[in-house]
C-alpha cells in the first residue's frame, strides 16, 4: 500500500510533457534534374550569440532570458535556423544544389551568415539582425556582403506561438538573401 501511495505521489509531481520543435520546413516533393554544371552553394552553420545557441526556447524579459518549461528546440537553435534558411534558399534556386551538408564536387560559392541579434520578448516583439557574405570559389569574382534588420510582432503566450514568430523571422531572413 505504501508503495502505491508513493507512486501516486510521484505521478502528481510529474512535470508537463515536453514538446520538441523545429523550424525546418516539410520535405518538398520532386526536384527537377540538375545539369552536369549545376552550381554548388555551400551554406555554413549560421552563427548566433552563444547565450541563444541552445535547445531552450527563450523569451527575453528585459535583461533576463526565460526558458520554457514545456518546449525545446529539437536541435541547437543555430542548426535549426541553418536548416530552415538552407531549405528556403534551395527552394529559390532550383537550378543549383544549395546545402549545409558536405558534398562531393567543386563548391561554386559559400554563404556565411552571422546573426548578431535574435530575440523574442514577452511583449511579442521579435528582432533579428544579421550580416552575410557570399564568397565565390573564383577569387577573381567579388565577395558580396549584405545585412538585414527585421522586426516582427506576434503572440507569444504559448511555445507554439513563440516558434511561429521565430519561423517568420527566419523566413524573412532567407527571403532577404539573394543567391
Amino acid at each position: 500500500m505504501r508503495v502505491l501511495f508513493a507512486f501516486a505521489l510521484l505521478q502528481g509531481c510529474a512535470s508537463p510533457a515536453l514538446t520538441l520543435y523545429t523550424l525546418a520546413p516539410p520535405v518538398s516533393g520532386e526536384l527537377p534534374p540538375l545539369g552536369a554544371h549545376a552550381p554548388l552553394i555551400a551554406v555554413a552553420r549560421i552563427s548566433i550569440p552563444d547565450a541563444l545557441d541552445t535547445q531552450d526556447i527563450l523569451l527575453r524579459d528585459g535583461d533576463t532570458l526565460r526558458r520554457s518549461a514545456t518546449g525545446r528546440w529539437a536541435a541547437r537553435l543555430s542548426l535549426t535556423l541553418t536548416d530552415l534558411v538552407t531549405a528556403r534558399l534551395a527552394a529559390s534556386r532550383r537550378d543549383a544544389v544549395v546545402t549545409d551538408q558536405p558534398q562531393a564536387g567543386q563548391v561554386t560559392s559559400r554563404l556565411m551568415i552571422d546573426v548578431s541579434q535574435l530575440d523574442i520578448d514577452a511583449a511579442g516583439s521579435g528582432r533579428l539582425q544579421a550580416d552575410w557574405m557570399i564568397v565565390p570559389a573564383d577569387p577573381s569574382l567579388p565577395v558580396r556582403r549584405d545585412r538585414a534588420g527585421i522586426v516582427l510582432r506576434g503572440p507569444v503566450g504559448t511555445d507554439a506561438e513563440v516558434v511561429a514568430l521565430m519561423q517568420k523571422l527566419s523566413e524573412a531572413l532567407a527571403a532577404r538573401i539573394a543567391l
